[in-house]
């Protein structure tokens, strides 16, 4: 079984070139960066490495030379025939252009496997006792003597000893001549020469830096080893810098944030990451929580397991028990066979439960049960079956309000908080706009192989000015927009879009635009209902209240307030 170092940062990919690989038969370490393969694990210890070339940090070529001989099979999705000769040229192994066969990168690792078990093939004649390619007769052949003033001929390697006469053949061969034909001193006319060959010294004349033929050539380096001559080769352009780099104190796995908020949600995170309790993110939208989220899985020690993230908001009430917990064959219209849920395709990784909050109450009760006791069951099944995920979820809504209304379960509520990150909104985080803008610059630049763009002094002071409402989101957008539009290596302030006189801040989500109650819970529900449910829509009900539209079913059932007729 080979061992195979597999560097890539996409997650799907890095997942299903694992799969692939060991359904083959080989050991498959994988890793999403450099640092992060040198940081777990000893470099020179794999069989192959196959690495993408453009990484987080170092790209994939800084490879070629650090794994001890191995071979290093690049792959890119920016293939050029330039950055092939130069990766070949720094001693890469092969090059990959993405998307490939999947039979393809299998026959071509197979191959680098076997050449690198076999070794460099040893030169002909360089092994002792090894048959030259086309041997001598061993019968000594009689000669001319030379002319006068030439040197000694050079005598054949399946000579007599020296002290042997030349001109007798051996004592165990006949005495009697040759044939005529095979007689050296009487060759055809048309091969006379017409003058004698050049002199050729002795063997024992020979200088001694010429090694004689009987020793083996010196031996070739791998093919992985920089050439000693060569300069240091790029496959990026001289104008391109060789990767998009932060300080170390602002970034935490691809996140940028030099503000004291962001560096102490850093520093939480890299506390809550080994652990394997459930973990609870906070934050309003567009913040990044399923950013952080990546990173703390990244962190952890389940890295190298899968994370799946489910989105609750975008998955239909009436499937998404099914999608998270599976069906049986035969238990929901349009079953016809069986499937697993996402928490089973989370095994051993971490499961992400995007917006929580939108869980339908039936959903919660059966997130609450796997919870407390690790086991799913999928719909329609009367067996359970154990699952070990560690659960993130994240929301941008009070969920102690929704407590106190009684849209979402307090129990589920206690569990899924036992850690609790929050991330603070952009317009908090003095300075970070403008980091994150310029470290957006960067990794285009570093994707496109262009010139990186800059911003304007007037366009520095308006993206550090602005609100973001949207927080990074709205900032990433406004950044790609200002690329397209960019000329002559500058961003001006013009491309960026920005609105001089913003309107004043929409209310948060959960805030209810009515005035605060005077009566019970159930009173004002009744009487809010009552009073807007002819001029408003189900959706905008519930949406103004808080809650979802089955929430908000399920107590005109329970409290008797029927719909009216259309």
């Amino acid at each position: 079984m080979s061992r195979i170092l597999l560097v890539e940062d996409e997650v799907v990919i890095r997942t299903e070139l694992r799969r692939m690989l060991a359904r083959h038969g080989h050991d498959v370490v994988e890793a999403g960066a450099i640092a992060e393969a040198e940081a777990d694990h000893d470099l020179r210890a794999f069989d192959l490495v196959l690495a993408d070339v453009r990484l987080p940090g170092a790209p994939g070529t800084e490879l070629v030379g650090r794994c001890g001989g191995a071979p290093v099979v690049l792959m890119t999705s920016y293939a050029t025939v330039k950055a092939a000769v130069e990766a070949v040229k720094r001693g890469a192994a092969d090059y990959l252009s993405k998307p490939f066969d999947h039979d393809e990168l299998v026959a071509l690792i197979e191959h680098h496997l076997a050449a690198a078990r076999s070794g460099p093939s040893a030169p002909v004649g360089a092994a002792p006792g090894a048959a030259p390619s086309a041997p001598l007769p061993s019968t000594p052949l009689p000669s001319a003597p030379p002319p006068s003033g030439a040197a000694p001929t050079v005598p054949p390697r399946s000579s007599p000893p020296p002290t042997m006469p030349r001109s007798s053949p051996p004592p165990s061969m006949p005495r009697s001549s040759p044939p005529p034909s095979m007689a050296r001193s009487s060759p055809p006319p048309s091969m006379a020469r017409s003058s004698p060959p050049p002199p050729v010294p002795p063997r024992s004349a020979r200088p001694p830096s010429v090694p004689p033929r009987t020793s083996p050539l010196p031996p070739v380096p791998p093919c992985s080893a920089p050439l000693p001559s060569a300069p240091s080769l790029s496959v990026r352009p001289p104008s391109v810098p060789p990767a998009p780099t932060t300080p170390a104190d602002d970034e935490l796995e691809g996140m940028v944030g030099g503000s004291a908020a962001m560096r102490e949600v850093f520093a939480q995170a890299r506390k809550v990451a080994p652990s394997e309790a459930t973990l609870l993110i906070l934050g309003e939208s567009g913040t990044g929580k399923e950013a952080l989220a990546r990173t703390v899985h990244r962190l952890s020690p389940r890295r190298h397991l899968p994370f799946v993230p489910v989105y609750c908001a975008t998955i239909p009430e009436a499937l998404i028990e099914g999608e998270l917990f599976g069906v049986e064959r035969g238990a929901l219209p349009g079953a016809h066979t069986a499937r697993a849920g996402l928490c089973e395709a989370a095994e051993g990784g971490t499961l992400l439960l995007d917006d929580v909050a939108e869980l339908p109450t039936r959903v919660q009760a059966r997130l609450l049960r796997f919870l407390q006791t690790g086991e799913v069951r999928r719909v329609g099944a009367s067996r359970a079956r154990r699952v070990d995920v560690r659960l993130i979820a994240t929301t941008h809504r009070d969920l102690a309000q929704r407590v106190r209304d009684g849209s979402f379960l307090s129990d589920l509520y206690f569990r899924l908080r036992v850690l609790e990150l929050r991330l603070p909104p952009l317009r908090e985080r003095p300075g970070d706009a403008v980091r994150i803008a310029e470290a957006l610059l960067r990794r285009r630049a570093w994707a496109t192989a262009q010139a990186p763009l800059a911003l304007s002094p007037e366009a520095r002071a308006a993206v550090a000015a602005a609100p973001w409402r949207g927080n990074v989101r709205e900032l990433e957008n406004t950044v790609n927009r200002a690329i397209a539009l960019a000329e002559r290596g500058e961003i001006e302030l013009a491309h960026l879009g920005l609105d001089p006189t913003p309107p004043p801040p929409a209310p948060p989500a959960d805030v209810i635009e009515v005035e605060p109650p005077t009566d019970s819970l159930e009173g004002y529900f009744r009487r809010f209902v009552l009073e807007h449910q002819v001029a408003l829509t189900e959706t905008e009900i519930a949406r103004r209240l808080g809650i979802s539209r089955k929430t908000l079913w399920e107590r005109r059932q329970r409290l008797g307030i029927p719909r009216p007729r259309s």
